[in-house]
């Protein structure tokens, strides 16, 4: 195996020595995929050995469904979605065994739905250590949409699964499900969350929730949005001046501004916009109206200090303070010394499992209200 790629000058004096040292003691992944061009058979794996994330905790039991949605002609809006119909892969997570409280006895788990990174084009495993944790830990029902991957299905499909999704949990349909399992759920104790390109259709769907043109009999009350790590403007580049992380991180490792572009090109080709342009807040949901941000609901921004979309992040949490007119509103917490994949590295790093526990701590805190 080749040796790791050389930390770039403009960063390594930014990185946390911990990082740096995990970073030189692991061999190459291989080129960067942006180089060497995509290859569907990169989902199959293409961490050339390098353990990053902790294995899952026993105690959870997962179940993989397919879920169906009816199209509802009330959801079509100025955005043009949400009248077709549609299926999705979902795994369930939910505990083997829950330490009830009166709380849970009551009315059962709440709900986490997480929609997973992987540049839009890399699918989740089917569990993970921060899968499993989170839900034994708050604890919850995770629900983690299988949603279809570029650059076969480019946009609007993120959006198009993440609306029907949001539409099957709304209709009663995900209630049945859970019953027939024996799940006892508190759908009234809802968060959504998501992570990198995840956490962009995770505040897509978020800001369409909080539209104030959405027809109000299809509203789905989260008590909490969470972004890690969130790509949130599909306009940012190194050349533009919008944010100093794309200028001044652009050579960070895991995640350089020349990946997230590749991965920005398979999601966003020319011939699937339609009628979008990529400020379009269902592309770019930083770009959502005030009125819209006004009416989220209480929100949990995390980032690295040295990642390429810090600043993404970093702005849209003042946006959304501004917009409710409370500094309250929105908790930010940077990570310094480490770039973007410190989410899924908590076998090498100590910040990756303290990220976890504060990701179980921001919903434990959503859940208790």
């Amino acid at each position: 195996m080749a040796p790791p790629p050389p930390l770039h000058p403009s960063v390594i004096d930014r990185l946390s020595a911990e990082y740096k040292a995990f970073h030189n003691s692991h061999d190459s992944h291989g080129p960067a995929i942006e180089l060497a061009g995509w290859d569907a058979t990169l989902r199959a794996g293409r961490a050339g050995g390098v353990k990053m994330g902790r294995d899952p905790v026993e105690g959870v039991r997962n179940e993989e469904i397919v879920i169906e949605w009816e199209g509802d002609e009330r959801e079509m809006d100025e955005d043009g979605l949400g009248k077709e119909s549609g299926n999705l892969k979902v795994g369930l997570f939910w505990p083997e065994v829950v330490e009830e409280t009166k709380k849970e006895k009551e009315k059962g788990l709440p709900v986490f739905i997480y929609f997973h990174g992987g540049g839009w084009a890399f699918g989740t495993p089917p569990t993970s250590s921060f899968i499993t944790r989170t839900t034994l830990n708050v604890p919850c029902l995770m629900i983690v949409p299988r949603t279809r991957l570029a650059p076969e299905n480019p946009f609007p499909a993120h959006v198009e699964d993440g609306w029907g999704l949001m539409s099957w949990v709304r209709s009663g349909k995900a209630k049945g499900v859970l019953e027939k399992l024996g799940v006892k759920v508190d759908w009234e104790r809802i968060a959504l969350g998501g992570a990198s390109a995840g956490a962009n259709v995770a505040a897509v769907m978020a800001n369409k929730l909080a539209s104030p043109t959405l027809d109000a009999s299809l509203n789905l009350k989260l008590s909490k949005l969470l972004l890690f790590v969130p790509v949130l403007d599909n306009e940012a580049s190194p050349s533009n001046e919008k944010y100093a992380s794309w200028k001044n991180n652009q050579f960070c490792p895991d995640l350089p501004a020349s990946t997230l572009l590749f991965f920005r090109s398979l999601y966003l080709p020319t011939n699937s916009l339609n009628k979008h342009h990529p400020s379009s807040h269902l592309i770019s949901p930083i770009n959502a109206p005030p009125a819209t941000l006004s009416r989220l609901p209480p929100v949990y921004i995390c980032v690295g200090g040295v990642d390429l979309v810090r600043d993404e992040g970093i702005v849209f949490a003042q946006k959304i303070r501004e917009a409710k007119g409370d500094e309250k509103s929105v908790v930010l917490k940077i990570y310094e010394g480490v770039p973007h994949a410190y989410t899924i590295q908590d076998e090498v790093l100590e910040v990756g499992k303290q990220y976890i526990e504060d990701v179980t701590r921001q919903l434990k805190d959503a859940f208790a209200d």
